[in-house]
């Protein structure tokens, strides 16, 4: 019976309620150590297994918390080891690969672990697939000692939880580092519950029985109602205060074995929990048959517990383990510790596991063990670098001079994952202790600098960089594209160009036609935000010369691809843009740069957007956001949302908009005072307010930021600003404002020759002419931006111009044409995803006494695309002739599962037939 836990006990019953339903969901249960987190879990599994629900258990533990994906591995790792070849594939888990470099089950390997949300999705699906055929109650505890890649997943699953019938439960100390899973499941709505001591009623009534009189008075002062401190209080009393009474408690029950017993229990403690038994007596220096008599021993004692099917076994509870462990003294740990690192290196374990015993066991000087230390943070760089720092630091620690080359070289690596860990602080200090005695370690460090927001450092530390370079061409290019960085970042855009221009100057003295075209690439990305007409040659002579290039061995560094995709996309060259884009980020991906990633990632999705294929750029966008979540860096997450914010408030989705802001503004919060992060973020805010139908406050917004001429904001991105300010100068009546920002909205088209830029400029026209009465006017300049918007492909915006084309003409009285016009603009927009805007024109045509033909949204890949990967799989099995019971056999379901799925699949596709479904598979597969 669990005393004095009603509210946890509800919690529990209306989730597995709910899991009977069909709806998945997850409970989260925090408190203080002992306070019966887990025995609330216990009852959570039991009362699972009783409804038939399948239930895979995990914990994370204190001594292995660098072991990437521990509790999940530990949780899942037995469930995908006993499944039979092909079972995986027909429980319609297709990321198989994804899988197996994290679960040893499946016979994987680190070295080729993926992008961390393509795992997420990965574990997304299994999860879906081990629910299939019965629900799935997969239950996590100790979580305060998760490693970043577990935190990372669960918080990715709340974010976006598996479709089926799976319930994740999990219980966890009071840590920091969980914030972030316990605002997700907060934003979400998911059951968060801490559990409080016992009242005094209920905590008597736990140890009725064990003690009485004044060592009952005793036991309930001193436990304070903390479960655990009851029943090992009343187990072995002891003095003084909590919790050292509790280790005193639990070490007078060690002390109480046969010396054979205690050396098991430590080294069950040194070796891992669960603990394997052969590691256990190689830790404990035993011999097998002691072995045993000691595993029997502990057990009786109920110290250990067996774990089932395997020859291992846990502690009662961590904290046993921890007084366990601290119970040897330190040099009967190393010992311990070195022991297993012999053994675990000659069976061959990952470097991973045996760093776990070095960092615990290793001595200074030793040089095998900074060489292991070393090679596991290699391992995990790309995926965890916090850890990967932690790892390069123990090395450090383990060299016998804080000094020289091999002290700056593990200082440098330790610097840089720091960096890519978003740590920016600690990764300057180590990359100061390294040194500035080369041109490499300045311009990495000025990099660091620029993003701590230290501007005046980094100017000087590459001018030192430029002087110890002056004989090595490539790296004064990388520092002068730095030094690009440094400007645009503090929105100089001239001061950006000459530093661009200076870079080409120096790689065209070097001959190095790579080189040229990386910096002929980074010139026109440069020029475009300035000069679009004379951006145009550097592009040319830059994609040229990479498109040469073969994938496999790219010579230049992805990011030159990143220049082009933006320089192809202001010079309206969407399709060009696309495909610099996704080379790039194939590149980036073949070379595990996740940085890289993230930025072509979230970037690719802007070209799609001003080409108007509106569905596919907020899809890419919302997956950019979630790949950005979880980078370890929180800069790619705030540039993310920062673009996603942009393209839901310029597609007129103004409540999205706004929450995507708001997550926006959070994240740059986390990230050094910057003019960029302050620019875009108000641009965002702004389009969003814009989206709301408040111009004045969007105006106001983009002024306190750009600047009363915008003079902040680049010239090829203030087209847009343009517009919502002149529009809000017209709403207040300001006319002579709103003359001026059309005139210079046509002088910058002049001048930058963009088609875009002249459409812009004719819709801003249009608005002044429709306000000032003459509507033939205004109609004439809206039907001249469709055209100018046309000619580049922008359709989103051309359909924008049209409907307000049929809005002049129909105040003007021109009835025929302005249905014609809004009708057109109706449909395409339509077709185009862009329902707002779709809404405009149907008001519009509304005004003019015309109903707009009722629409279904369809999913972009048409009617199976809306389908689960499970409903996919039956769909093709009944297209294939299969009857229900052939399903059911083939996908391990039952039969009324079977059923059910077609029941959706009936009403996602709008068929109503086995054959009608069966001719769609056919037409759309």
């Amino acid at each position: 019976m669990l005393l004095g836990r009603d509210t946890e006990l509800s919690a529990i019953a209306r989730a597995l309620d709910g899991l009977d339903a069909g709806h998945g969901g997850f409970l989260a249960f925090g408190g203080e150590p002992g306070i019966g987190k887990s025995a609330v879990l216990d009852v959570l599994a039991e009362q699972a297994r009783v409804r038939e629900h399948r239930v895979l258990r995990g914990r994370a533990t204190e001594f292995e918390r660098l072991l990437p994906f521990g509790a999940l591995v530990d949780a899942l790792d037995p469930f995908l080891e006993a499944l039979e070849p092909g079972r995986l594939e027909r429980m319609g888990v297709t990321r198989r690969d994804e899988l197996a470099a994290v679960f040893p089950a499946l016979d994987g390997s680190l070295d080729a672990v993926p992008e961390a949300y393509r795992l997420h999705r990965a574990l997304r699906a299994l999860l879906d697939g081990i629910a299939g055929s019965r629900p799935l109650v997969l239950v996590l505890d100790d979580l305060q000692w998760a490693d970043d890649s577990t935190r990372e997943a669960l918080s990715a699953l709340v974010r976006r939880p598996p479709a089926g019938r799976v319930l994740i439960a999990v219980a966890h100390r009071p840590d920091a580092g969980l914030d972030d899973l316990g605002h997700q499941l907060d934003r979400h709505g998911h059951p968060r519950l801490r559990l409080g001591p016992l009242s005094a009623d209920d905590a008597q009534t736990l140890v009725a029985g064990r003690v009485s009189g004044a060592t009952l008075r005793a036991v309930l002062e001193q436990a304070d109602g903390n479960p655990f401190y009851l029943e090992q209080l009343a187990r072995s009393p002891a003095r003084g205060p909590l919790p050292s009474a509790v280790a005193s408690s639990i070490q007078a029950e060690i002390e109480q074995l046969s010396y054979p017993a205690q050396a098991l229990l430590r080294g069950a403690a040194v070796a891992g929990e669960p603990a394997d038994l052969r590691l256990a007596r190689i830790a404990a220096g035993l011999d097998e048959r002691a072995a045993l008599d000691a595993v029997d021993e502990a057990q009786r004692a109920e110290l250990l517990r067996p774990v089932e099917g395997a020859a291992a076994f846990t502690f009662r509870h961590p904290i046993v383990r921890r007084a366990a462990y601290e119970s040897a003294g330190p040099g009967w740990r190393i010992n311990a510790h070195g022991r297993l690192r012999t053994a675990l290196i000659e069976l061959g374990a990952d470097v991973t596991v045996v760093a776990q015993h070095v960092r615990h066991g290793a001595t200074l000087g030793d040089e095998q063990g900074i060489a292991i230390l070393t090679a596991a943070a290699e391992r995990v760089v790309d995926r965890a670098p916090a850890d990967a720092a932690a790892w390069l630091e123990a090395a450090l620690r383990l060299l016998p001079e804080q000094a020289g080359e091999r002290f700056a070289e593990l200082q440098a690596r330790r610097g840089t994952a720091l960096l890519l860990a978003g740590e920016l602080a600690a990764a300057r200090e180590a990359l100061l202790a390294a040194g500035t005695d080369t041109a490499e370690k300045c311009w990495r460090l000025a990099e660091v600098e620029r993003w701590l927001g230290h501007e005046q450092e980094a100017v000087r530390r590459l001018a030192r960089a430029r002087e110890l370079a002056s004989d090595d061409p490539r790296v004064q290019v990388k520092v002068e594209i730095e030094l690009v960085l440094v400007h645009e970042w503090n929105l100089r855009y001239d001061a950006a160009r000459r530093a661009a221009q200076a870079g080409a100057a120096r790689a065209a003295s070097s001959g190095d036609p790579v080189l040229i075209a990386e910096v002929e690439g980074v010139i026109a990305t440069t020029l475009v935000q300035t000069d679009p007409r004379a951006a145009a040659g550097p592009y040319a002579h830059a994609a040229t010369a990479i498109a040469g290039y073969d994938d496999h061995d790219f010579p230049a560094h992805p990011m030159s691809l990143w220049d082009l995709g933006w320089a192809a996309t202001h010079l309206e060259r969407y399709d060009e843009a696309i495909a610099h884009f996704e080379r790039g980020l194939r590149i980036a991906r073949a070379r595990r740069a996740h940085g890289n990633v993230a930025m072509f990632l979230t970037d690719r999705v802007e070209p799609r957007f001003r080409a108007g294929r509106l569905r596919e750029a907020l899809e890419l966008a919302e997956e950019a956001v979630e790949a950005a979540r979880v980078t370890p860096s929180v800069r790619y997450e705030w540039w993310a949302l920062a673009r996603l914010g942009l393209l839901l408030g310029r597609s007129g989705d103004g409540p999205r908009a706004a929450e995507v802001v708001r997550d926006c503004e959070r994240a740059a919060t986390g990230l050094p005072q910057s003019p960029l992060v302050d620019l875009w973020t108000a641009q965002a805010s702004a389009t969003a307010t814009f989206a709301l139908g408040d111009r004045s406050a969007a105006a106001a917004r983009l002024l306190a930021a750009a600047g009363s001429e915008l003079q902040r904001m680049a010239p090829v991105d203030r087209s847009r600003s343009r517009l919502v300010v002149l529009e809000a100068a017209l709403e207040r009546g300001d006319r002579d404002d709103a003359e001026r920002w059309a005139d210079d909205a046509d002088a910058w088209a002049l001048f930058s020759g963009l088609s875009t830029a002249s459409a812009w400029a004719l819709v801003g026209r249009s608005h002044l002419a429709a306000t000032g009465g003459r509507l033939t006017d205004a109609a004439r300049t809206a039907e001249a931006a469709i055209d100018a918007y046309a000619r580049v492909g922008a359709r989103l915006e051309a359909e924008r111009a049209r409907t307000l084309y049929g809005r002049w003409l129909g105040e003007a009285g021109v009835k025929a044409d302005a249905l014609a016009a809004l009708e057109r603009a109706e449909e395409r927009l339509h077709a185009l995803g862009a329902d707002q805007e779709r809404a405009v024109a149907v008001r519009e045509l509304r005004k003019l006494g015309r109903r707009a033909p009722r629409r279904d949204a369809a999913p972009a890949g048409g009617r199976l695309a809306g389908l689960s990967a499970r409903e996919s799989e039956v769909a093709a099995l009944v297209a294939d002739g299969a009857t229900n019971q052939a399903v059911a056999d083939a996908l391990f379901l039952s039969v009324k599962t079977v059923e059910s799925h077609l029941r959706n699949i009936f009403a996602k596709t709008g068929v109503s037939s086995r054959e009608a479904l069966a001719a769609t598979v056919r037409e759309q597969g």
